[in-house]
Parts: structure tokens; C-alpha cells; sequence
């Protein structure tokens, strides 16, 4: 309303082999390819740790022809890594929020046998690994 402006709104889904959905024109199920093609878009998303998933989503707007003008994140808890050169776009973040994430062997909360919240997170897939 206030540019008057047409402002779309669209997002991608992972496909069943982890690829988001937008880049592979036999699984779409709703058309955002073509609404995407020639327009300037801005990718928002929560989180980033590794920026892995936001940057399909970017591959995939300029695979569907869009033109990739920011990538906002509310928090990115590895700025180091993840940034515009890593996303090949413009980067910014709410926040940073730096979280230690340990390989199972040195976890410190692991040793004193301290239990995962299981609810959130990966902590699910963790237990499945673990009884493996």
C-alpha cells in the first residue's frame, strides 16, 4: 500500500531428495517459478547456521529467473561464514547469536550426561544416530 506497488509473497519446499521444490520443474505444485521469473526478489528466513538451506532458495530464485536483490535473516549464528559472498547476494541480519555446536565425541554436556531437549531442533534425529 505504501509504494503501490504489487509486492508477491512465495516460498520453496524441500522435495523429497533435499532440494527445494522451485528448481525442479516436475515437482512443482504450485506455479511460484513463473511469478518469480523477471522479478527483483528479496529471501527472508528465520535462522542460519550454515546458510546451506537459504542459499538453494537463492539458487533457486535465480535458476527459476528472478533477480536476487537481499537475503534478510532475523538471526545468523555463524556471521563468519555465512555472509553476502557465501549467499552470492546482498546479507544481513536482525542478530547474531553465536551457539557452540560440538561433534559427538566432544560434546562437554554429552560427558557430564547431561539429557538433549528432544523436542526442538535435532534432537530426535540425534537419538535415532545414537541407537544406531
Amino acid at each position: 500500500k505504501i509504494t503501490k506497488k504489487e509486492v508477491l509473497s512465495v516460498f520453496t519446499e524441500k522435495s523429497y531428495d533435499d532440494k527445494q521444490v522451485f528448481d525442479r520443474p516436475q515437482l512443482l505444485k504450485r506455479g511460484y517459478d513463473k511469478l518469480v521469473n523477471g522479478k527483483r526478489v528479496l529471501v527472508v528466513e528465520d535462522l542460519t547456521t550454515t546458510g546451506g538451506s537459504v542459499k538453494k532458495v537463492v539458487e533457486s530464485v535465480k535458476k527459476a529467473g528472478g533477480k536476487v536483490i537481499g537475503v534478510y535473516v532475523l538471526v545468523n549464528r555463524n556471521p563468519k561464514e555465512v555472509n553476502s559472498k557465501f549467499m552470492t547476494a546482498p546479507f544481513r541480519s536482525l542478530a547474531v547469536f553465536k551457539a557452540d555446536e560440538f561433534e559427538k565425541k566432544g560434546c562437554p554436556l554429552c560427558k557430564k550426561n547431561i539429557p538433549i531437549n528432544t523436542e526442538v531442533g535435532h534432537g530426535k534425529e540425534f537419538l535415532k544416530l545414537k541407537n544406531k
